[in-house]
């Protein structure tokens, strides 16, 4: 586990989840991310003080690992990735949002890859395919892109430090 109460650094812990070949490792590898053997997990230096951790959680006990993230403080935010060229695989992300909604106000984004495909499904239509609930947003994402991939990692970040201002923990 990330060490996240060092005084001179902060370090975040990210789930990034989503369907079979959705574009979960496609996206961590576009932001840089480099794999930490020691803690199992994608480590991203944003900044001096700012060291983003990405746990890629697999198989049908993923949500255990994230529960105990969640309980023991580490687990600041979470990013649901669908294909928008599938969208019968977005019953998955709707059960990872209500699953996650349901126990956590931990922040959430939803990363639709692949909208440069000309048979990407628009966001509204899987915004109401998964369900998303007010508070999270679907944002178009192209997990290829360094760029698309940033832009949706800026707006979770922005939403984890605007819930640590209401009072919740880093």
């Amino acid at each position: 586990m990330p060490n996240t109460n060092h005084h001179d650094t902060d370090n975040w812990v990210l789930a990034v989840t989503g369907p079979y070949q959705c574009g979960k490792t496609t996206f961590i590898h576009s932001l840089g991310a480099q794999f930490d053997p020691a803690t199992q997990m994608w480590q991203l230096a944003v900044n001096p003080s700012l060291t983003i951790y990405f746990f890629e959680p697999h198989g049908p006990d993923r949500f255990d690992y994230i529960w105990e993230l969640k309980d023991s403080g580490y687990l600041q935010g979470l990013i649901v990735l669908v294909d928008s060229t599938r969208p019968q695989t977005c019953h998955e992300a709707r059960a990872v949002l209500e699953v996650f909604r349901h126990q956590t106000d931990t922040p959430a984004i939803v990363g639709a890859c692949r909208q440069d495909d000309p048979d990407a499904w628009p966001l509204d239509d899987l915004s109401l395919l998964i369900a998303a609930p007010a508070d999270v947003a679907v944002e178009s994402c192209i997990a290829t892109d360094a760029r698309s991939a940033g832009r949706l990692l800026k707006t979770l970040m922005y939403q984890v430090l605007a819930h640590h201002s209401s009072g919740a923990s880093v």
